[in-house]
């Protein structure tokens, strides 16, 4: 193996220090006793009638996600603070953010030192990325694989931008949606408006769970494709 270039090791150890650095910060007492889901949400309560508070936290929200904070808890706090409608686009706006700061973090800083130290080994999983990159990610988003660990896994492993971001904003859709209308619905039970909310919160419930068996079922579905034997050509004509 030729030896490691200096400059890709200062990379990949930046990349380490900002990845394991922020999340031993995030779970510091200090730290993660304002951003549990109680502080956080009445922390953006009171700030809420500020100007730059919607723009602020679609930012913040975007760096705790690459640091590894848990991406429902700050999707909850969008639904319960801003509402089902405005939450949902300010938390996927943090969420799809957070997924490519996340990428461009492991794409710049530690993806060349891993092709370096793996080089040919790489191939076949790059070449099934290029081929079902798209659904792969996609299954993952809805599997219980921690927001950071799969941003970052799919910028070492090589997935290409264009695809990991179509894929991205596609899956974050249904499910920041739902997560968002379930917190703002809970907090309409917790004022007492409760005309239809009960109905809105069982709805809100059946579609989470219903994710959950999302991606088992794309699977089924994409492996009878597959196995479908292919229609039989027509006979020629016959001579008159």
């Amino acid at each position: 193996m030729p030896p490691v270039p200096r400059a890709l090791v200062v990379r990949f150890l930046l990349f380490a220090l900002i990845v394991i650095g922020g999340f031993l910060a995030l779970r510091s007492d200090a730290v993660r006793s304002q951003l549990e889901l109680e502080n956080l949400t009445a922390t953006l309560e009171r700030l809420r009638g500020l100007p730059l508070v919607a723009p602020l936290y679609v930012v913040v929200a975007a760096v705790l996600l690459a640091l590894g904070f848990p991406a429902t808890v700050l999707v909850f706090a969008g639904g319960a603070v801003f509402g089902a409608l405005f939450g949902f686009f300010l938390a996927y706006a943090a969420t799809f953010s957070g997924a490519m700061l996340s990428f461009a973090l492991g794409r710049t800083l530690a993806r060349d030192l891993v092709v370096h130290l793996l080089g040919k080994r790489l191939q076949p999983l790059e070449a099934m990325l290029e081929r079902h990159g798209f659904w792969a990610l996609f299954r993952l988003r809805y599997l219980p694989v921690p927001f950071a660990v799969t941003n970052y896994g799919a910028s070492l492993a090589g997935l290409d931008f264009a695809t990991y971001a179509w894929s991205t904003a596609v899956a974050l859709i249904p499910v920041t949606f739902l997560y968002t209308y379930f917190a703002s619905s809970l907090i309409e039970v917790a004022a007492a408006d409760r005309a239809g909310v009960l109905r809105n919160l069982l709805l809100a419930t059946l579609g989470i769970l219903a994710l959950s068996f999302l991606p088992p079922r794309i699977s089924a579905w994409r492996r009878r494709r597959a196995r479908k034997p292919e229609p039989a050509p027509a006979p020629p004509p016959a001579d008159r």
